[in-house]
């Protein structure tokens, strides 16, 4: 669960890219927060939503939407007091606001138009969704729109099945590791846009390839260990049943 609550109004004051890089920054280090919990899953094929998978969801598209309103997606430069002044301040690596927000964007499970379908579904459709669990709204709706010059019809459903997947590093997405690389950028722009809060915080330290490869072996062994915790549950009531004395009708 993120450290950084989501009651926390931003100010101009916490960050020196101004209002606009402090929601940004905060947003960002509350989604790493929450995607550094390992979701509960024992290798069943059903993708059931837990609390966690929620407020994952949430706050990674929030830190999401707030970037494109940031004028960083679409390489819009109209926000003044984040863009003209820290779009080119760099971590520890070398690495911008804009570089963190790309390698968000190929990281996450969704294609461009799937994400921006989201964004304008979750944020600016009128009929709005649930604040708490907006995930829930976005399972029922579709759109057909162009998707890498191709014209599909994009299924709330089927992105929320990816997420699910993508969380737990299962599925389509077992072995690839991407969401460890999408919290590194998260992480990387909580440190340059709100910079005295994650200078007293350990978690929001810098990191480097090896702590996200360590990163990855966790999440698998987290994986793995949850589907043997299952089997062997499976296994023990199949021997409990072989050894219970049968009744006579």
């Amino acid at each position: 669960m993120s450290n950084v609550p989501e009651y926390m109004q931003a100010t101009g004051e916490e960050s020196p890219y101004g209002l606009v890089g402090a929601r940004l920054g905060l947003a960002a280090l509350r989604a790493f927060d929450d995607l550094g919990y390992y979701p509960d899953w024992r290798g069943g094929t059903r993708r059931r939503w837990m609390a966690s998978d929620h407020r994952a969801f949430r706050s990674t598209m929030n830190a999401v939407s707030l970037a494109d309103m940031a004028g960083l997606a679409n390489d819009t430069y109209d926000a003044i007091d984040l863009l003209t002044s820290g779009v080119y301040a760099a971590d520890e690596r070398g690495d911008s606001v804009k570089n963190h927000v790309d390698r968000l964007h190929k990281t996450l499970p969704f294609s461009e138009a799937e994400r921006q379908w989201l964004v304008f579904t979750m944020y600016v459709d009128a009929r709005g969704v649930s604040h708490e669990t907006p995930a829930d709204e976005v399972r029922l709706r579709s759109t057909t729109q162009y998707d890498a010059g191709r014209e599909r019809t994009i299924r709330g459903r089927d992105l929320l099945d990816a997420w699910w997947a993508w969380e737990r590093d299962a599925f389509e997405f077992e072995g690839q590791g991407s969401i460890e690389y999408a919290r590194w950028s998260l992480r990387g722009l909580g440190r340059i846009l709100v910079p005295e809060v994650t200078r007293a915080d350990y978690r929001y330290r810098a990191i480097g390839y090896d702590d996200i490869d360590e990163a990855r072996r966790i999440r698998k062994a987290m994986r793995e260990g949850g589907i043997d915790i299952a089997r062997l549950r499976v296994e023990s009531r199949a021997q409990r049943l072989q050894t219970e004395p049968k009744t006579s009708e």
